[in-house]
Order: structure tokens, then C-alpha cells, then sequence
């Protein structure tokens, strides 16, 4: 039931922005006479900005994505049943509970922990190394310090 009206609550909203995105731009008191974008053209400075805004391109991509948003809308009504079937199994899904996780040596029992590894590794090193790999050293090389 959720799932439905969260449908038909997305496709209402779709379609009234759709609407309203492709027609405001066209009506010269929501448009042109807007006191926020003078507002902002006097905050920023920027004297070019209402005549790029009122432009017929601009009104012109705004109507597009009010079109888009049509579009979009009679997508979701013609594709109302799976939409909410694949909503209702999204939702099922999450409301499944995690299992707990295992430990990560019943997961991958061929991956070894640091432990096992300094156990293992023979750190016998030729004289004059520390035999320390790059990653483990916390010192640098005797030559290095003396500089």
C-alpha cells in the first residue's frame, strides 16, 4: 500500500513541476518582473544576468526540462505496476535483517591476519639491513640521517 502511494505521490509532484517549469517562464510577471533575480544581480554584481535569464534561451531549456519532467511523469503512469512492484521489493529487502558478520578467518580462511604473517615471515635479514619492509619501518636508513 505504501509503495503505491509513494508512486502516485512522485507522479503528481513529476508532473505539477513539469507544468509549472514548462509555462512559468513564458508569463512576464513570474519571469522577467522577478524581484529575486534582480536582487541577486545586485548582490553578485552581475548587471548581465537578468537579460541572460529572460532570454528565449533560457526559457527555452527551463521549458525543456518542464517537458522532460512531462515525459517522465506519463513514463511512471504507464509503468505504474512496476514501478511499485520493483519499489515494494526494494523495500522488502531492507526490511530484512543483516546477518551478523562472521569472522573475517571463517570468510577467507586462506587470508592470513598481521599476526600470522610476522609468525611466518623469516626476518632474517643480510647484514646492514634493518630487514623491515618499506611499510613496517619507523626509522630511516643510517646513510639517510647522517646527510
Amino acid at each position: 500500500m505504501s509503495a503505491k502511494v509513494t508512486v502516485i505521490i512522485y507522479i503528481l509532484v513529476t508532473l505539477e513541476i513539469g507544468v509549472l517549469l514548462l509555462f512559468l517562464p513564458w508569463y512576464s510577471q513570474f519571469w522577467e518582473e522577478n524581484f529575486f533575480l534582480y536582487l541577486m544581480a545586485e548582490k553578485l554584481n552581475a548587471s548581465w544576468l537578468p537579460t541572460f535569464i529572460t532570454s528565449g534561451w533560457v526559457r527555452g531549456g527551463v521549458s525543456g526540462l518542464g517537458l522532460f519532467n512531462i515525459v517522465t511523469g506519463i513514463r511512471e503512469i504507464i509503468n505504474f505496476r512496476q514501478s511499485v512492484a520493483a519499489l515494494n521489493q526494494r523495500l522488502s529487502r531492507s526490511n530484512h535483517p543483516v546477518q551478523p558478520a562472521q569472522s573475517s578467518q571463517s570468510v577467507h580462511p586462506q587470508l592470513k591476519t598481521n599476526e600470522d604473517h610476522r609468525e611466518t615471515t623469516d626476518h632474517s635479514s643480510p647484514p646492514g639491513e634493518t630487514g623491515l619492509s618499506d611499510h613496517q619501518s619507523t626509522e630511516l636508513p643510517p646513510r639517510v640521517q647522517s646527510q
